[in-house]
Protein backbone atom coordinates (compact mmCIF):
# COMPACT_ATOMS: atom_id res chain seq x y z
CA UNK A 1 0.00 0.00 0.00
CA UNK A 2 1.31 3.44 -0.89
CA UNK A 3 2.31 5.58 2.06
CA UNK A 4 0.24 8.68 2.79
CA UNK A 5 2.22 11.85 2.09
CA UNK A 6 1.82 14.85 4.34
CA UNK A 7 0.37 17.59 2.05
CA UNK A 8 2.46 20.36 3.63
CA UNK A 9 5.62 18.33 3.26
CA UNK A 10 4.76 17.43 -0.33
CA UNK A 11 4.39 21.12 -1.20
CA UNK A 12 7.65 21.80 0.65
CA UNK A 13 9.54 19.24 -1.49
CA UNK A 14 7.97 20.51 -4.71
CA UNK A 15 8.85 24.11 -3.89
CA UNK A 16 12.40 23.20 -3.14
CA UNK A 17 12.99 21.70 -6.56
CA UNK A 18 13.83 25.23 -7.61
CA UNK A 19 17.25 24.58 -6.01
CA UNK A 20 17.98 21.99 -8.72
CA UNK A 21 18.72 23.25 -12.22
CA UNK A 22 16.77 21.68 -15.05
CA UNK A 23 19.82 20.20 -16.72
CA UNK A 24 20.74 16.76 -17.90
CA UNK A 25 22.90 15.68 -14.96
CA UNK A 26 24.56 12.88 -16.91
CA UNK A 27 25.60 15.31 -19.65
CA UNK A 28 26.87 17.72 -17.00
CA UNK A 29 28.94 14.97 -15.44
CA UNK A 30 30.55 14.25 -18.77
CA UNK A 31 31.50 17.88 -19.15
CA UNK A 32 32.98 18.08 -15.67
CA UNK A 33 34.66 14.67 -15.58
CA UNK A 34 32.06 13.15 -13.29
CA UNK A 35 31.85 15.98 -10.77
CA UNK A 36 28.75 18.18 -10.50
CA UNK A 37 28.92 21.89 -9.82
CA UNK A 38 28.31 22.86 -6.18
CA UNK A 39 24.86 24.40 -6.72
CA UNK A 40 23.70 21.31 -8.61
CA UNK A 41 24.97 19.04 -5.84
CA UNK A 42 23.36 21.24 -3.18
CA UNK A 43 20.00 21.05 -4.91
CA UNK A 44 20.23 17.27 -5.19
CA UNK A 45 21.21 16.91 -1.55
CA UNK A 46 18.35 19.16 -0.39
CA UNK A 47 15.89 17.08 -2.40
CA UNK A 48 17.39 13.86 -1.01
CA UNK A 49 17.32 15.03 2.61
CA UNK A 50 13.74 16.25 2.35
CA UNK A 51 12.66 12.86 1.05
CA UNK A 52 14.41 11.26 4.04
CA UNK A 53 12.51 13.65 6.30
CA UNK A 54 9.24 12.68 4.63
CA UNK A 55 10.00 9.01 5.28
CA UNK A 56 10.66 9.65 8.96
CA UNK A 57 7.42 11.60 9.40
CA UNK A 58 5.39 8.90 7.62
CA UNK A 59 6.79 6.19 9.90
CA UNK A 60 6.05 8.16 13.06
CA UNK A 61 6.64 6.65 16.47
CA UNK A 62 9.59 8.70 17.61
CA UNK A 63 12.53 10.77 16.57
CA UNK A 64 14.82 10.24 13.62
CA UNK A 65 18.17 11.59 12.55
CA UNK A 66 19.32 12.87 9.17
CA UNK A 67 22.98 13.68 8.56
CA UNK A 68 24.42 16.18 6.07
CA UNK A 69 28.18 15.72 6.08
CA UNK A 70 31.23 16.67 4.09
CA UNK A 71 34.49 18.59 4.20
CA UNK A 72 34.58 22.26 5.09
CA UNK A 73 33.09 24.92 2.78
CA UNK A 74 31.08 22.58 0.53
CA UNK A 75 27.71 24.06 1.51
CA UNK A 76 26.46 21.99 4.47
CA UNK A 77 25.22 25.06 6.33
CA UNK A 78 23.60 26.41 3.17
CA UNK A 79 21.67 23.15 2.77
CA UNK A 80 20.59 23.21 6.41
CA UNK A 81 19.55 26.85 6.05
CA UNK A 82 17.37 26.04 3.05
CA UNK A 83 15.65 23.22 4.97
CA UNK A 84 15.22 25.48 8.02
CA UNK A 85 13.64 28.28 5.98
CA UNK A 86 11.28 25.96 4.14
CA UNK A 87 10.20 24.37 7.42
CA UNK A 88 9.35 27.77 8.87
CA UNK A 89 7.23 28.56 5.80
CA UNK A 90 5.26 25.29 5.94
CA UNK A 91 2.31 25.84 8.33
CA UNK A 92 1.36 22.90 10.52
CA UNK A 93 4.34 20.75 9.56
CA UNK A 94 6.24 21.31 12.83
CA UNK A 95 5.31 22.84 16.16
CA UNK A 96 8.88 24.01 16.64
CA UNK A 97 11.75 24.59 14.22
CA UNK A 98 14.96 24.98 16.22
CA UNK A 99 18.38 25.95 14.90
CA UNK A 100 21.43 25.46 17.16
CA UNK A 101 25.00 26.31 16.20
CA UNK A 102 27.24 23.83 18.01
CA UNK A 103 30.51 24.88 16.38
CA UNK A 104 33.59 25.90 18.34
CA UNK A 105 32.94 23.58 21.23
CA UNK A 106 29.56 24.95 22.35
CA UNK A 107 28.83 23.63 25.83
CA UNK A 108 25.67 21.84 26.99
CA UNK A 109 24.27 24.90 28.72
CA UNK A 110 24.52 26.97 25.54
CA UNK A 111 22.75 24.27 23.52
CA UNK A 112 19.97 24.03 26.10
CA UNK A 113 19.60 27.81 26.17
CA UNK A 114 19.28 28.05 22.37
CA UNK A 115 16.57 25.36 22.36
CA UNK A 116 14.71 26.89 25.30
CA UNK A 117 14.64 30.34 23.69
CA UNK A 118 12.47 28.89 20.88
CA UNK A 119 10.20 26.71 23.00
CA UNK A 120 9.45 28.96 25.99
CA UNK A 121 8.01 32.46 25.84
CA UNK A 122 9.86 33.19 29.07
CA UNK A 123 13.06 31.39 29.94
CA UNK A 124 13.15 29.53 33.30
CA UNK A 125 14.95 31.49 35.98
CA UNK A 126 18.48 30.20 36.75
CA UNK A 127 17.89 26.48 36.16
CA UNK A 128 20.75 24.01 36.36
CA UNK A 129 21.55 21.65 33.51
CA UNK A 130 19.56 18.75 34.95
CA UNK A 131 16.43 20.82 35.61
CA UNK A 132 16.55 22.41 32.17
CA UNK A 133 16.91 18.98 30.56
CA UNK A 134 13.71 17.89 32.32
CA UNK A 135 11.78 20.98 31.24
CA UNK A 136 12.89 20.56 27.63
CA UNK A 137 11.95 16.87 27.64
CA UNK A 138 8.47 17.63 28.96
CA UNK A 139 7.92 20.39 26.42
CA UNK A 140 9.00 18.33 23.41
CA UNK A 141 7.46 14.93 24.17
CA UNK A 142 3.91 13.86 23.53
CA UNK A 143 2.18 15.10 20.41
CA UNK A 144 4.64 17.87 19.71
CA UNK A 145 6.43 17.76 16.35
CA UNK A 146 9.74 19.53 16.14
CA UNK A 147 12.69 19.88 13.78
CA UNK A 148 16.05 20.36 15.52
CA UNK A 149 18.94 21.40 13.27
CA UNK A 150 22.43 21.16 14.78
CA UNK A 151 24.80 23.15 12.59
CA UNK A 152 28.54 22.32 12.52
CA UNK A 153 27.97 19.24 14.65
CA UNK A 154 31.18 17.54 13.49
CA UNK A 155 33.19 20.68 12.82
CA UNK A 156 36.80 20.65 13.91
CA UNK A 157 36.42 22.23 17.34
CA UNK A 158 40.12 22.36 18.08
CA UNK A 159 41.95 25.44 19.23
CA UNK A 160 42.51 28.47 17.02
CA UNK A 161 46.17 27.52 16.83
CA UNK A 162 45.31 24.02 15.58
CA UNK A 163 43.01 25.46 12.93
CA UNK A 164 45.69 27.98 11.94
CA UNK A 165 48.23 25.16 11.61
CA UNK A 166 45.80 23.20 9.43
CA UNK A 167 45.48 26.27 7.23
CA UNK A 168 49.24 26.59 6.95
CA UNK A 169 49.55 22.94 5.95
CA UNK A 170 47.01 23.46 3.19
CA UNK A 171 48.92 26.48 1.93
CA UNK A 172 52.15 24.48 1.94
CA UNK A 173 50.49 21.72 -0.11
CA UNK A 174 49.18 24.24 -2.62
CA UNK A 175 52.61 25.86 -2.82
CA UNK A 176 54.34 22.51 -3.30
CA UNK A 177 51.92 21.79 -6.15
CA UNK A 178 52.86 25.14 -7.78
CA UNK A 179 49.33 26.46 -7.24
CA UNK A 180 50.65 29.32 -5.08
CA UNK A 181 53.74 31.49 -5.34
CA UNK A 182 55.51 33.92 -3.04
CA UNK A 183 54.25 37.49 -3.11
CA UNK A 184 56.98 38.99 -0.91
CA UNK A 185 60.72 38.60 -0.44
CA UNK A 186 60.38 37.33 3.12
CA UNK A 187 57.94 34.64 2.04
CA UNK A 188 55.13 35.68 4.41
CA UNK A 189 52.65 36.38 1.60
CA UNK A 190 51.52 34.16 -1.22
CA UNK A 191 49.47 34.74 -4.32
CA UNK A 192 47.70 32.55 -6.82
CA UNK A 193 48.72 32.78 -10.48
CA UNK A 194 46.01 34.32 -12.66
CA UNK A 195 45.36 31.15 -14.61
CA UNK A 196 44.94 29.05 -11.45
CA UNK A 197 42.77 31.77 -9.90
CA UNK A 198 40.45 31.88 -12.91
CA UNK A 199 40.14 28.11 -12.88
CA UNK A 200 39.34 28.09 -9.15
CA UNK A 201 36.62 30.71 -9.63
CA UNK A 202 35.17 28.75 -12.53
CA UNK A 203 34.98 25.63 -10.36
CA UNK A 204 33.35 27.59 -7.53
CA UNK A 205 30.69 28.81 -9.95
CA UNK A 206 27.92 31.03 -8.62
CA UNK A 207 28.76 30.29 -5.01
CA UNK A 208 31.62 32.82 -5.13
CA UNK A 209 31.54 36.38 -6.49
CA UNK A 210 34.94 38.11 -6.75
CA UNK A 211 35.54 41.67 -7.94
CA UNK A 212 38.78 42.43 -6.12
CA UNK A 213 41.38 45.01 -7.12
CA UNK A 214 39.41 46.29 -10.12
CA UNK A 215 39.15 49.98 -9.08
CA UNK A 216 35.36 49.78 -8.72
CA UNK A 217 33.78 52.87 -7.16
CA UNK A 218 30.35 51.25 -6.69
CA UNK A 219 28.94 47.90 -5.78
CA UNK A 220 27.83 45.67 -8.68
CA UNK A 221 24.62 46.69 -10.43
CA UNK A 222 21.58 44.46 -10.23
CA UNK A 223 22.12 41.40 -12.38
CA UNK A 224 25.89 41.33 -12.04
CA UNK A 225 25.74 39.63 -8.66
CA UNK A 226 24.38 36.06 -8.86
CA UNK A 227 21.55 35.01 -6.59
CA UNK A 228 22.39 32.68 -3.75
CA UNK A 229 26.06 33.72 -3.63
CA UNK A 230 27.84 32.35 -0.54
CA UNK A 231 31.09 34.34 -0.58
CA UNK A 232 31.80 37.79 -1.95
CA UNK A 233 35.12 39.62 -2.23
CA UNK A 234 35.15 43.32 -3.11
CA UNK A 235 38.49 44.15 -1.50
CA UNK A 236 41.05 46.67 -2.81
CA UNK A 237 38.63 48.81 -4.78
CA UNK A 238 37.56 52.45 -4.58
CA UNK A 239 34.25 52.15 -2.78
CA UNK A 240 33.21 55.40 -1.16
CA UNK A 241 30.19 54.25 0.86
CA UNK A 242 28.33 51.15 2.03
CA UNK A 243 25.32 51.36 -0.27
CA UNK A 244 23.29 48.50 -1.73
CA UNK A 245 20.01 48.50 -3.60
CA UNK A 246 16.96 46.94 -1.94
CA UNK A 247 16.68 44.40 -4.75
CA UNK A 248 19.88 42.60 -3.76
CA UNK A 249 19.38 39.08 -2.41
CA UNK A 250 22.21 38.16 -0.04
CA UNK A 251 20.28 35.95 2.38
CA UNK A 252 22.68 33.07 1.72
CA UNK A 253 25.86 35.15 1.93
CA UNK A 254 28.27 33.78 4.58
CA UNK A 255 31.48 35.76 3.86
CA UNK A 256 31.93 39.39 2.81
CA UNK A 257 35.43 40.84 2.26
CA UNK A 258 35.54 44.64 1.89
CA UNK A 259 38.99 45.49 3.23
CA UNK A 260 41.23 48.13 1.64
CA UNK A 261 38.45 50.41 0.40
CA UNK A 262 38.45 54.15 1.21
CA UNK A 263 34.79 54.51 2.36
CA UNK A 264 35.48 58.22 2.70
CA UNK A 265 31.82 59.26 2.33
CA UNK A 266 29.48 59.59 5.30
CA UNK A 267 26.16 58.58 3.70
CA UNK A 268 26.40 54.85 4.42
CA UNK A 269 23.11 52.99 4.15
CA UNK A 270 22.00 52.20 7.70
CA UNK A 271 20.24 49.06 6.38
CA UNK A 272 23.29 47.80 4.47
CA UNK A 273 23.55 44.52 6.43
CA UNK A 274 19.81 43.92 6.80
CA UNK A 275 19.63 41.37 3.99
CA UNK A 276 22.73 39.42 5.15
CA UNK A 277 21.17 37.40 7.95
CA UNK A 278 23.48 34.40 7.48
CA UNK A 279 26.75 36.33 7.28
CA UNK A 280 29.51 34.66 9.32
CA UNK A 281 32.70 36.50 8.30
CA UNK A 282 32.90 40.28 7.72
CA UNK A 283 36.18 42.07 6.98
CA UNK A 284 36.21 45.89 6.89
CA UNK A 285 39.89 46.25 7.74
CA UNK A 286 42.03 49.11 6.38
CA UNK A 287 39.06 51.26 5.41
CA UNK A 288 38.19 54.88 6.11
CA UNK A 289 34.98 54.12 7.99
CA UNK A 290 34.24 56.56 10.80
CA UNK A 291 31.14 54.73 11.99
CA UNK A 292 29.35 51.43 11.39
CA UNK A 293 25.84 51.06 9.92
CA UNK A 294 23.02 50.62 12.42
CA UNK A 295 22.13 47.29 10.83
CA UNK A 296 25.44 45.67 11.89
CA UNK A 297 23.94 44.32 15.17
CA UNK A 298 21.42 42.38 13.06
CA UNK A 299 24.17 39.96 12.02
CA UNK A 300 23.33 37.50 14.77
CA UNK A 301 25.12 34.64 12.97
CA UNK A 302 28.41 36.53 12.65
CA UNK A 303 31.45 34.55 13.80
CA UNK A 304 34.31 36.89 12.85
CA UNK A 305 34.42 40.70 12.59
CA UNK A 306 37.63 42.37 11.37
CA UNK A 307 38.04 46.15 11.74
CA UNK A 308 41.83 46.22 11.76
CA UNK A 309 43.44 49.63 11.13
CA UNK A 310 40.19 51.50 10.60
CA UNK A 311 42.01 54.63 11.73
CA UNK A 312 38.91 56.86 11.77
CA UNK A 313 36.65 54.45 13.61
CA UNK A 314 35.83 55.49 17.16
CA UNK A 315 32.05 55.09 17.38
CA UNK A 316 30.67 51.58 17.78
CA UNK A 317 27.02 50.48 17.85
CA UNK A 318 25.84 48.07 20.51
CA UNK A 319 27.23 44.64 19.65
CA UNK A 320 25.33 42.62 22.25
CA UNK A 321 23.30 40.73 19.62
CA UNK A 322 26.46 39.37 18.03
CA UNK A 323 26.51 36.64 20.67
CA UNK A 324 28.01 34.02 18.32
CA UNK A 325 31.10 36.10 17.67
CA UNK A 326 34.34 34.13 18.02
CA UNK A 327 36.85 36.61 16.58
CA UNK A 328 36.81 40.38 17.12
CA UNK A 329 39.67 42.47 15.71
CA UNK A 330 39.61 46.13 16.80
CA UNK A 331 43.36 46.68 16.42
CA UNK A 332 44.47 50.08 15.18
CA UNK A 333 41.05 51.69 15.69
CA UNK A 334 40.35 54.84 17.71
CA UNK A 335 38.46 52.85 20.33
CA UNK A 336 38.86 54.65 23.66
CA UNK A 337 35.92 53.33 25.68
CA UNK A 338 34.67 49.79 25.89
CA UNK A 339 31.44 49.46 23.80
CA UNK A 340 28.20 48.89 25.67
CA UNK A 341 26.92 45.40 26.47
CA UNK A 342 30.11 43.67 25.37
CA UNK A 343 29.55 41.25 28.23
CA UNK A 344 27.11 39.40 25.95
CA UNK A 345 29.93 38.20 23.69
CA UNK A 346 30.61 35.13 25.80
CA UNK A 347 31.86 32.99 22.89
CA UNK A 348 34.84 35.20 22.03
CA UNK A 349 37.97 33.18 21.36
CA UNK A 350 40.21 35.89 19.87
CA UNK A 351 40.20 39.54 20.92
CA UNK A 352 42.71 41.85 19.21
CA UNK A 353 43.10 45.36 20.69
CA UNK A 354 46.64 45.96 19.43
CA UNK A 355 47.35 49.69 19.04
CA UNK A 356 43.82 50.60 20.14
CA UNK A 357 43.56 53.60 22.47
CA UNK A 358 41.48 51.84 25.09
CA UNK A 359 42.16 53.42 28.48
CA UNK A 360 40.62 50.74 30.69
CA UNK A 361 39.91 47.09 30.04
CA UNK A 362 36.92 46.18 32.26
CA UNK A 363 37.99 43.59 34.76
CA UNK A 364 34.62 41.83 34.56
CA UNK A 365 35.45 40.84 30.98
CA UNK A 366 38.16 38.53 32.27
CA UNK A 367 35.49 36.39 33.90
CA UNK A 368 32.96 36.63 31.07
CA UNK A 369 35.36 35.84 28.24
CA UNK A 370 36.35 32.52 29.73
CA UNK A 371 36.64 30.93 26.27
CA UNK A 372 39.37 33.34 25.15
CA UNK A 373 42.34 31.68 23.48
CA UNK A 374 44.06 34.81 22.17
CA UNK A 375 44.20 38.21 23.92
CA UNK A 376 46.32 40.75 22.05
CA UNK A 377 46.79 44.18 23.69
CA UNK A 378 50.19 45.53 22.65
CA UNK A 379 50.39 49.32 22.22
CA UNK A 380 53.06 52.02 21.96
CA UNK A 381 53.44 55.60 23.12
CA UNK A 382 51.45 56.89 20.14
CA UNK A 383 48.38 54.77 20.88
CA UNK A 384 48.57 54.70 24.69
CA UNK A 385 46.36 51.74 25.47
CA UNK A 386 45.23 49.91 28.59
CA UNK A 387 47.53 50.02 31.64
CA UNK A 388 47.46 46.87 33.74
CA UNK A 389 47.71 47.04 37.52
CA UNK A 390 47.99 44.56 40.37
CA UNK A 391 46.43 43.86 43.74
CA UNK A 392 49.81 44.26 45.41
CA UNK A 393 50.11 47.84 44.21
CA UNK A 394 46.49 48.68 45.01
CA UNK A 395 45.52 49.46 41.41
CA UNK A 396 41.81 48.99 41.97
CA UNK A 397 40.73 51.23 39.08
CA UNK A 398 42.48 49.24 36.36
CA UNK A 399 42.43 45.70 35.01
CA UNK A 400 44.50 43.56 37.36
CA UNK A 401 46.92 40.88 36.27
CA UNK A 402 45.95 38.47 39.05
CA UNK A 403 42.78 37.71 37.07
CA UNK A 404 44.56 36.64 33.88
CA UNK A 405 45.32 33.05 35.00
CA UNK A 406 41.55 32.51 35.24
CA UNK A 407 41.44 32.40 31.45
CA UNK A 408 42.00 28.68 31.36
CA UNK A 409 41.95 28.36 27.53
CA UNK A 410 44.38 31.21 26.88
CA UNK A 411 47.08 30.17 24.40
CA UNK A 412 48.37 33.50 23.04
CA UNK A 413 48.87 36.56 25.25
CA UNK A 414 50.34 39.90 24.18
CA UNK A 415 50.50 42.57 26.89
CA UNK A 416 52.33 45.69 28.03
CA UNK A 417 53.49 45.97 31.65
CA UNK A 418 54.64 49.53 32.33
CA UNK A 419 55.69 48.51 35.83
CA UNK A 420 58.15 45.66 36.42
CA UNK A 421 56.45 44.94 39.76
CA UNK A 422 53.13 44.41 37.94
CA UNK A 423 54.80 41.90 35.62
CA UNK A 424 56.25 40.05 38.59
CA UNK A 425 52.81 40.06 40.22
CA UNK A 426 51.46 38.40 37.09
CA UNK A 427 54.17 35.77 37.20
CA UNK A 428 53.47 35.12 40.87
CA UNK A 429 49.76 34.73 40.10
CA UNK A 430 50.53 31.95 37.62
CA UNK A 431 50.95 28.52 39.23
CA UNK A 432 54.33 26.76 39.12
CA UNK A 433 56.25 29.60 37.51
CA UNK A 434 59.58 28.83 39.18
CA UNK A 435 60.65 26.75 36.19
CA UNK A 436 58.65 28.64 33.62
CA UNK A 437 55.21 29.41 32.29
CA UNK A 438 53.02 26.57 33.47
CA UNK A 439 49.47 27.60 32.53
CA UNK A 440 47.92 26.98 29.12
CA UNK A 441 49.56 29.96 27.39
CA UNK A 442 52.02 28.63 24.80
CA UNK A 443 52.64 31.84 22.84
CA UNK A 444 53.33 35.28 24.27
CA UNK A 445 54.72 38.74 23.56
CA UNK A 446 55.49 40.96 26.55
CA UNK A 447 56.74 44.52 26.82
CA UNK A 448 57.96 45.30 30.33
CA UNK A 449 58.85 48.80 31.54
CA UNK A 450 58.10 50.79 28.38
CA UNK A 451 58.68 50.75 24.61
CA UNK A 452 61.51 50.64 22.16
CA UNK A 453 61.81 53.95 20.27
CA UNK A 454 61.65 52.10 16.94
CA UNK A 455 58.03 51.17 17.67
CA UNK A 456 56.09 48.01 18.38
CA UNK A 457 56.27 46.17 15.07
CA UNK A 458 60.05 45.71 15.21
CA UNK A 459 59.76 43.59 18.37
CA UNK A 460 56.58 41.60 17.78
CA UNK A 461 58.22 38.18 17.74
CA UNK A 462 56.62 34.97 18.91
CA UNK A 463 57.52 34.14 22.51
CA UNK A 464 59.43 37.38 22.97
CA UNK A 465 60.09 39.53 26.02
CA UNK A 466 61.22 43.13 25.63
CA UNK A 467 62.45 44.77 28.84
CA UNK A 468 63.17 48.49 29.03
CA UNK A 469 65.07 49.61 32.11
CA UNK A 470 65.10 47.32 35.15
CA UNK A 471 65.63 43.80 33.81
CA UNK A 472 65.52 41.93 37.12
CA UNK A 473 62.54 39.76 36.28
CA UNK A 474 61.84 36.06 36.16
CA UNK A 475 62.08 35.03 32.53
CA UNK A 476 59.86 32.40 31.00
CA UNK A 477 61.37 29.05 30.13
CA UNK A 478 59.89 29.08 26.61
CA UNK A 479 61.26 32.55 25.76
CA UNK A 480 62.69 32.56 22.22
CA UNK A 481 63.58 36.24 21.82
CA UNK A 482 64.92 38.49 24.58
CA UNK A 483 65.38 42.23 24.04
CA UNK A 484 67.07 44.16 26.88
CA UNK A 485 67.23 47.91 26.45
CA UNK A 486 68.37 51.10 28.18
CA UNK A 487 69.26 49.88 31.64
CA UNK A 488 69.92 52.98 33.81
CA UNK A 489 71.52 51.14 36.73
CA UNK A 490 75.17 50.39 37.38
CA UNK A 491 74.86 46.90 35.88
CA UNK A 492 78.15 45.12 35.12
CA UNK A 493 76.65 41.72 34.23
CA UNK A 494 73.29 40.41 33.14
CA UNK A 495 71.10 38.92 35.85
CA UNK A 496 68.76 36.53 34.07
CA UNK A 497 66.70 34.32 36.33
CA UNK A 498 65.23 31.17 34.86
CA UNK A 499 66.18 28.48 32.39
CA UNK A 500 66.61 29.89 28.87
CA UNK A 501 67.61 26.80 26.94
CA UNK A 502 65.13 27.67 24.13
CA UNK A 503 66.42 31.22 23.60
CA UNK A 504 67.33 31.86 19.95
CA UNK A 505 67.86 35.66 19.83
CA UNK A 506 69.51 37.89 22.44
CA UNK A 507 69.49 41.64 21.72
CA UNK A 508 71.11 44.04 24.22
CA UNK A 509 71.01 47.81 23.68
CA UNK A 510 72.16 50.75 25.78
CA UNK A 511 73.67 48.97 28.83
CA UNK A 512 76.40 51.55 29.36
CA UNK A 513 78.05 49.99 32.42
CA UNK A 514 77.96 46.39 31.19
CA UNK A 515 81.52 45.07 30.83
CA UNK A 516 80.74 41.50 29.69
CA UNK A 517 77.61 40.18 28.05
CA UNK A 518 77.69 36.57 29.28
CA UNK A 519 79.62 34.42 31.67
CA UNK A 520 81.06 31.17 30.33
CA UNK A 521 78.40 29.17 32.20
CA UNK A 522 75.63 31.28 30.66
CA UNK A 523 77.21 30.83 27.22
CA UNK A 524 77.11 27.05 27.51
CA UNK A 525 73.54 27.03 28.87
CA UNK A 526 72.18 28.89 25.82
CA UNK A 527 72.50 25.93 23.51
CA UNK A 528 69.93 27.08 20.93
CA UNK A 529 71.15 30.66 20.59
CA UNK A 530 71.37 31.61 16.90
CA UNK A 531 71.81 35.37 17.00
CA UNK A 532 73.49 37.83 19.38
CA UNK A 533 73.14 41.56 18.85
CA UNK A 534 74.95 44.03 21.12
CA UNK A 535 74.71 47.78 20.46
CA UNK A 536 75.79 50.97 22.18
CA UNK A 537 77.22 49.46 25.34
CA UNK A 538 80.08 51.92 25.76
CA UNK A 539 82.03 50.13 28.52
CA UNK A 540 81.78 46.57 27.18
CA UNK A 541 85.23 45.00 26.85
CA UNK A 542 84.20 41.43 25.94
CA UNK A 543 81.24 39.26 25.02
CA UNK A 544 82.15 36.14 27.05
CA UNK A 545 83.81 36.20 30.44
CA UNK A 546 85.50 33.00 31.59
CA UNK A 547 85.33 31.80 35.15
CA UNK A 548 88.48 32.30 37.22
CA UNK A 549 89.03 28.60 37.80
CA UNK A 550 88.55 27.64 34.13
CA UNK A 551 89.94 29.48 31.17
CA UNK A 552 89.73 27.33 28.01
CA UNK A 553 91.60 28.53 24.97
CA UNK A 554 88.81 27.60 22.56
CA UNK A 555 85.07 27.68 23.16
CA UNK A 556 82.44 26.70 20.60
CA UNK A 557 78.78 27.35 19.91
CA UNK A 558 77.67 25.46 16.77
CA UNK A 559 74.13 26.88 16.65
CA UNK A 560 75.20 30.56 16.57
CA UNK A 561 75.02 31.90 13.02
CA UNK A 562 74.98 35.68 13.49
CA UNK A 563 76.91 38.04 15.78
CA UNK A 564 76.15 41.78 15.47
CA UNK A 565 78.37 44.23 17.33
CA UNK A 566 77.72 47.96 16.91
CA UNK A 567 79.07 51.09 18.61
CA UNK A 568 81.03 49.24 21.32
CA UNK A 569 83.83 51.74 21.92
CA UNK A 570 85.65 49.73 24.63
CA UNK A 571 85.38 46.28 23.06
CA UNK A 572 88.68 44.34 23.13
CA UNK A 573 87.72 40.72 22.40
CA UNK A 574 84.83 38.28 22.09
CA UNK A 575 86.26 35.87 24.68
CA UNK A 576 88.78 37.00 27.26
CA UNK A 577 90.52 33.64 27.51
CA UNK A 578 91.25 32.66 23.93
CA UNK A 579 89.61 32.01 20.60
CA UNK A 580 85.89 31.54 20.02
CA UNK A 581 84.75 28.93 17.51
CA UNK A 582 81.32 29.65 16.03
Amino acid sequence: MDALVNPALSKWIDDDKKYTRKLDIEELKKGTKGKCCPDIEAGLVIDEKMKELNTLIEKGGGAGTICVHGIGSVGKTAIATAINNQALRAPGLFDFVIWVDVSNGANLWQVQDDIASVIFEKLPANPNIANMAGKLHTALTGKKKFLLILDSMWQDSGSLEEMRNNGRRRLYKLSDASLLENASEVGKKVKMPNLIRDMALAIAGQNVFVKAGNKHANFPIVGDSPKGVLRMSFMRNRLGALVLLDSYDFNMLSMLLLQDNPFYLSHHNSLFFKCMINLKVLDLSHTGLSFLPDSLPNLSNLHALFLRNCLNLSDFPCLSDLNRLNVLDLSGTQLQQWPKDMDMLTKLRRLDLTQAKLDIFPIECICIYNQLEELLMIWDINSRGCVWGSNELGDWNSARVEWLPRLGHLADLQLVFLNVMVFNSYMNACPNTIDGYAITTTCFTFFVGGFHSAGVESNLHENSVTVIGDHHIVLLESTLVLNLMNCPDDVRSLNMIGCLRDLTILDVFGFNELTYLLTLDMWHSLGNLRKICVRRCRNMVGIIQSAEEANPKIISHPSLVELVLFDLKSLQHVHDGGRTKL
